[in-house]
């Protein structure tokens, strides 16, 4: 925070330098008042960058406007030089630029939109001269790369692996505030790590583990706790596999397991013949009547043995009455 002794001490000292605009400004003819700004800290991705110490000559920066009406005041900052993008915008209104005269901690440099994915995620912070001043250059200031070129001192590249956050879509850059909502505690460890930490609500009636389960047997109903014996394992899962083998897609010579929607099949294809296969059906009723022709056939045989045996019974019946008259 720059307190209102340095503020004023600052601006008397350094009110005719461009600062934080870089002093070759003063050989363009620079149009803005320097009592307007006093001090940027710019942050943008290392993409940005030439070298450790120099920016890409295409995302040159540069002040490119200031606005100042009776009840406003808007800072654009703008990449480029022959093709001009704004990446980042502040404004604030002259009723707090007089509630924070003397005792400010700078305004938001937030984020705009940009095309180029090389030019997201430019944030800072704008620190303006004193309200009084201000006020009295009441007028839109426009600039070129020439003009408006920021000192370098005042821009600092920030590591590329985190540029902002994403959440449900909308890119988040600059300043971010992690709230704590219902439940949840956020904190910041020795390891420099932030711990999130959430603690469920107590359940009306719930005080135990037992408890829980008993309410959940109440609205789903008693689970399968075993099978023949057979307890699930840590999943819950029961595994029903072929005689002697075991794990997925195993299968028995004589035993065949398959699932089906909400259940399990099981079947034996050495069971012949089934009673749902046509082909075992006509082979069959053929065969049945195979054995009706020969059943007919041994009961005729039957029938002409037993005519036969009478037969010879007359004979011998008859040979032997002849035998006594002798």
């Amino acid at each position: 925070m720059i307190s209102e002794a340095t503020l004023k001490s600052w601006y008397e000292d350094n009110a005719s330098r461009p600062f934080p605009l870089a002093e070759s400004v003063m050989e363009h003819e620079c149009p803005l008042p320097f009592p307007v700004l006093v001090g940027l800290s710019i942050s943008i991705p290392s993409t940005m960058l030439e070298s450790a110490s120099a920016i890409k000559s295409d995302y040159t920066l540069h002040v490119s406007s200031v606005v100042i009406t009776t009840t406003d005041v808007t800072v654009t900052v703008s990449a480029g030089v022959t093709e001009v993008v704004e990446v980042a915008q502040m404004t604030t209104t002259m009723t707090d630029l007089f509630a924070n005269d003397g005792e400010s901690e700078g305004y938001e440099l937030a984020p705009l939109a940009v095309d180029d994915e090389n030019l997201i995620g430019v944030v800072g912070r704008v620190y303006l001269g004193p309200a009084g001043v201000i006020q009295t250059l009441v007028g839109a200031y426009v600039m070129d790369s020439d003009e408006g070129l920021i000192d370098l001192s005042c821009i600092h590249p920030y590591p590329d692996s985190f540029r902002g956050l994403s959440i449900n879509g909308k890119l988040l850059t600059g300043n971010i505030t992690f709230v704590e909502g219902e439940n949840v505690s956020i904190a910041f460890n020795a390891s420099d790590e932030i711990v999130i930490d959430y603690t469920p609500p107590a359940l009306e009636g719930i005080a135990s583990v037992g408890d829980l389960v008993t309410k959940i047997v109440e609205y789903y109903g008693q689970p399968v706790l075993s099978i023949n014996g057979a307890v699930p394992n840590v999943n819950g899962e029961i595994t029903i596999a072929p005689a002697g083998e075991s794990g997925e897609g195993a299968v028995d010579s004589c035993v065949h397991v398959e699932t089906i929607e909400h259940g399990v099949v099981l079947s034996n294809p050495c069971a012949t013949p089934c009673c749902d296969k046509e082909a075992y059906l006509a082979s069959i009723a053929t065969s049945i009547n195979e054995l009706n022709v020969r059943a007919a056939r041994l009961s005729s045989y039957l029938t002409s043995v037993s005519t036969n045996l009478n037969a010879l019974q007359n004979e011998l019946g008859i040979l032997k009455l002849g035998i006594k008259q002798q």
